[in-house]
């Protein structure tokens, strides 16, 4: 077996270069990352090369992650040769001297990578070897996230509405004012608050943890996480209309606590409006919308939501957004969001079969 033949039988995207630096083949997985017919022949540094207006395109997502050294779109090919992992390749030297790890944006799909490049046997051949490790990535990511979001709890949460029950606490213990049973709203309102952060953050525990899929009759999920909202939000009095076929969801454990959250803030944020929950059944997917003609989810939500930041994680629909984000994206389905006229969150989940 050759060298070509051998570099095909392998799953990872593997380039094989020529003594001097120039590409050879390209193994079938290391199509999505290159062209064959364009890379094939050329030096090492033309092919790792960066492309300007495709950088433009993707210039948010570059900023916000400093790892990610390369997009892929449409045939085109952008990698930057100042990243870490990209002048190692560029330079035929060995990546593990500085950072291995590289994200690639393939048609808009974080990907991340780990190059490497096994000792040739002879001078006529070097390999680049991108072996992918997005989940691991995506791992360290959710942990670090879960980790934001323990210390804002413990910093700022618990914090802020401790003093504030200790102070209307001394307020009634001292005899001051005379409304002591507001005061004794406050309190328990603050408890409830607490009680709610503590029992969010540990369902964002469990989102993160938790990768094994169940069924949940999509009717059900719907009408239980509806009950819970009109019941912890009896002041409340949108119209809410319901259309779900009867069918089952294959989703991680916390999918229904979440999606209580997404029909909570769409409820909160309508008001006296209306919500609407609409599904639909297509073959092996199935999707489910909520929609609110509320004022929309404030972009700084989204943005939270977006990258993984800080602000809004315990407070609003941040957290709430994030949960039914992790709980889709746990579940291999898809999810995304409109805020034109209101915020419509609209869900792919797996159907079950």
């Amino acid at each position: 077996m050759d060298g070509d033949e051998l570099i095909e039988c392998m799953d990872d995207p593997v380039v094989g270069l020529t003594g001097d630096g120039y590409v050879r083949s390209c193994n079938a997985a290391a199509t999505e990352l290159f062209d064959p017919e364009r890379v094939v022949g050329e030096h090492v540094t033309e092919v790792f090369t960066p492309d300007a207006d495709l950088a433009a395109s993707y210039s948010d997502a570059l900023t916000h992650y400093p790892d990610v050294g390369g997009v892929v779109e449409g045939g085109a090919c952008h990698f930057d040769p100042e990243h870490r992992t990209i002048a190692a390749a560029r330079e035929r030297r060995d990546p593990r001297d500085d950072d291995p790890d590289v994200g690639v944006f393939v048609d808009g799909d974080l990907r991340y990578y780990h190059l490497t490049t096994p000792e040739p046997e002879d001078d006529e051949w070097e390999l680049l070897v991108f072996r992918e490790i997005t989940p691991v990535k995506r791992r360290e990511r959710d942990l670090d996230f879960l980790k934001q979001v323990m210390t804002r709890i413990l910093r700022h949460n618990l914090r802020n509405d401790l003093s504030v029950i200790g102070g209307y606490a001394d307020a009634i213990a001292d005899g001051v004012g005379t409304d002591h049973q507001e005061l004794a709203r406050v309190i328990k309102r603050k408890s409830d608050d607490l009680v709610a952060t503590s029992e969010k953050a540990r369902l964002i525990e469990k989102a993160i943890e938790s990768d094994e899929q169940v069924t949940h009759d999509l009717q059900s999920v719907v009408a239980d996480s509806l009950d819970r909202v009109r019941r912890a939000n009896p002041d409340l009095d949108p119209t809410v209309t319901v259309s779900v076929p009867d069918v089952g969801v294959r989703a991680i454990a916390a999918f229904p606590r979440a999606l209580t959250d997404v029909i909570e803030n769409a409820v909160v944020y309508s008001g006296d409006g209306t919500v609407e929950i609409t599904g639909s059944h297509h073959g092996a997917w199935v999707s489910l919308e909520v929609d609110d003609d509320g004022p929309g989810i404030p972009d700084g939500e989204l943005e939270t939501l977006a990258n993984r930041g800080e602000s809004a994680l315990v407070h609003g629909s941040g957290a709430g957004l994030w949960l039914i984000y992790t709980a889709v994206e746990r579940s291999r389905g898809e999810i995304s969001f409109d805020t034109e006229g209101g915020t419509t969150v609209r869900m792919h989940l797996p159907a079950a079969t």
